[in-house]
């Protein structure tokens, strides 16, 4: 038993970094918010994490890897992450904003609860442009300018958002969506989750680095098959 819900903690392990890889690649040719939709935010992919999230919790406690901190610390970032995930999916907000040119707005339609919700902060669509990949008439990027301006201190600023750039304030994440015919226009997806956001990126961080301290420790698997490797080549 002990065996199967390792191999199958290892299988689905493999399979998520195949899932991240793919969705990785995706984000390069069609941007985050593809991404976001089509991976992120999808159940078939929370429920992978979630499995991920079980079998390595029974394997660490049946096999007592919590004794070995690095394996400890990487199926810990998996739980850390499935955590996050789950705030994300119950807490957060996701939404669309609708920029004309030169006109300001600071309400955005707010999908979970189907009304309109009020930003803590003013934006104005400046410019709006497709880039083109050279010598062909094929978008390589869409392109908003945006204004933002703070309600409470007044200042502002300027920050173009793109297929792969967002524009992050205030716990807000804008990102590309669609735009208009008439090139006047830009719709952009929001996401406001501070508390979900702070936990996926503590696990992404700790689960890369215990992956290196995996890789480097001399008491640990990987090691040990070098070490093998190099005597069974002497």
């Amino acid at each position: 038993m002990k065996r199967t819900i390792g191999y199958l903690s290892f299988g689905l392990l493999f399979l998520l970094i195949l899932v991240l890889g793919w969705a990785t690649w995706e984000e390069h040719l069609k941007g985050t918010e593809y991404v976001m939709r089509h991976f992120y935010r999808t159940p078939w992919f929370n429920v992978l994490w979630a499995w991920l999230a079980l079998t390595g919790g029974y394997y660490i406690l049946k096999k007592e890897l919590y004794r070995k901190l690095p394996v400890f610390l990487l199926h810990l970032s998996l739980i850390i992450i499935l955590t996050g995930a789950l705030i994300t999916r119950f807490n957060g907000q996701t939404g669309v904003i609708h920029l004309r040119q030169d006109q300001t707005n600071h309400v955005f339609d707010c999908e979970e609860a189907q009304r309109h919700l009020p930003l803590p902060f003013f934006m104005t669509l400046k410019e709006f442009r497709i880039e083109y990949y050279p010598g062909t008439s094929s978008p390589s990027d869409y392109i908003s300018l945006i204004e933002v301006k703070d309600n409470e201190t007044g200042k502002s600023f300027e920050q173009e958002i793109s297929m792969n750039k967002i524009l992050r304030h205030k716990g807000y994440r804008f990102y590309q969506s669609s735009f208009d015919e008439d090139m006047k226009g830009s719709i952009l997806s929001i996401n406001h989750d501070t508390t979900g956001i702070a936990f996926t990126y503590t696990g992404y961080y700790l689960l890369f680095f215990s992956m290196l301290w995996m890789l480097v420790d001399r008491k640990g698997r990987f090691m040990e098959l070098l070490r093998k490797i190099k005597v069974n080549n002497e």
